[in-house]
């Protein structure tokens, strides 16, 4: 005999399962808005950044606050490691402007609720100390 509650926890499981399915986990595509504003580097920032296992999908919205919003699943943690490693990516490409903040956003949250990246946000680094935003 199954102990009581057991339906719920298959309940929840096999919604997150079904959550997860109906997410794209094919490689981004180009994402952005006013693409033909991007410098070179911010272009080959995007590719290198796409070419990262994790990354599921890329908002680089310029003139923002926070231009650039990386997509990955949500593992339970914060994600700062990763947007200091995004940083890096964006200081080697020559992206990187003294004011650059990446946020690392719950894409599956992002498509599933239809939320922006704000909303689903699991972690913002200031690239210029590298260090956790918390004006976002």
């Amino acid at each position: 005999m199954a102990k009581s509650g057991s339906w719920a926890w298959w309940t929840i499981g096999a919604l997150s399962v079904l959550a997860l399915a109906t997410c794209d986990t094919s490689k981004p595509t180009q994402t952005s808005r006013r693409v033909e504003t991007w410098t070179p580097q911010e272009r080959a920032a995007f590719a290198k950044l796409k070419s990262e296992p994790r990354v599921r999908d890329i908002l680089f919205d310029k003139g923002q606050a926070v231009e650039w919003n990386i997509g990955v699943f949500d593992d339970g943690t914060r994600r700062y490691g990763f947007g200091q490693y995004v940083c890096e990516v964006l200081k080697e490409e020559g992206a990187l402007r003294s004011d650059t903040q990446v946020r690392i956003v719950d894409i599956a949250k992002v498509v599933r609720e239809k939320v922006p990246p704000k909303a689903a946000n699991l972690g913002t680094v200031d690239c210029a100390s590298l260090r956790p935003s918390y004006a976002d």
